[in-house]
């Protein structure tokens, strides 16, 4: 992998005389994650290539903590989805001779802008001023995605109470439907109840019917078993 002609060619620097020289930004490439273009890179079999988040940190080499971004395969470069906007940067390009020399490129800044399809770095001469100016930009960076959490946070609420709505409303009319077939079920039944219950009540009836019709079998054979008695009176004389 060797420097991208193109991330250099996209650096702009103001020369204007009558302004202050405008900070230096860099546009690098972004595909599938990673970047296709570098401020510096070191081609050799004895180089040492890396992309890296850059802290204060006085018991680190140099003064600084650093959160390395994994290195790419193939066309890529470094691998930066979790590169944010603010984060002060270090591009690292070294290359050891065979006598043990040491060649060391550095690149600092920190990160302006990112979308899926690029990063912006706003060069710095050194890490200090890296760290320093990104301060301010990291601010302003949480600050928008604190606001876009929260109206993330209230989308989802939103969606959250739409979706209890939703499910209030399916089980009251789930209970109207249970409770119209219900109330259909007790109206085709009714009919069938009241003649049941006459047919109870008829059949009662019967009952009591059989029962004193028997009572009065019983007194008609008893009295038919009695002696039968002829009254004389005067008339039949």
């Amino acid at each position: 992998m060797g420097t991208s002609s193109a991330a250099v060619a996209e650096v702009s620097d103001a020369t204007n005389p009558a302004e202050a020289p405008s900070p230096t930004l860099l546009t690098c490439k972004v595909q599938n994650g990673a970047l296709v273009e570098s401020p510096i890179w070191e081609n050799h079999a004895r180089g040492k290539n890396w992309l890296a988040v850059i802290r204060a940190d006085p018991l680190k080499p140099g003064g600084l903590g650093r959160e390395w971004m994994p290195h790419a395969r193939g066309d890529y470069f470094y691998v930066v989805r979790d590169l944010r906007v603010g984060d002060p940067i270090e591009f690292g390009a070294d290359y050891v001779t065979g006598s043990g020399r040491k060649h060391a490129k550095r690149w600092y800044g920190f990160v302006r802008e990112k979308t899926e399809e690029v990063v912006v770095f706003e060069h710095c001469e050194t890490p200090t001023d890296a760290i320093e100016a990104a301060k301010p930009v990291r601010a302003a960076a949480a600050a928008i995605e604190a606001q876009q959490a929260r109206e993330a946070r209230e989308r989802a609420d939103a969606a959250h109470a739409q979706w209890l709505k939703e499910q209030d409303e399916r089980r009251a009319r789930e209970k109207a439907e249970r409770e119209r077939r219900k109330a259909d079920r007790l109206a085709a039944a009714e009919p069938a109840a009241k003649r049941a219950k006459r047919i109870a009540t008829l059949e009662k009836r019967r009952e009591t019917l059989l029962a004193s019709l028997a009572k009065v079998q019983q007194e008609l054979e008893a009295e038919r078993g009695a002696p039968v008695t002829t009254e004389v009176t005067d008339e039949a004389v």
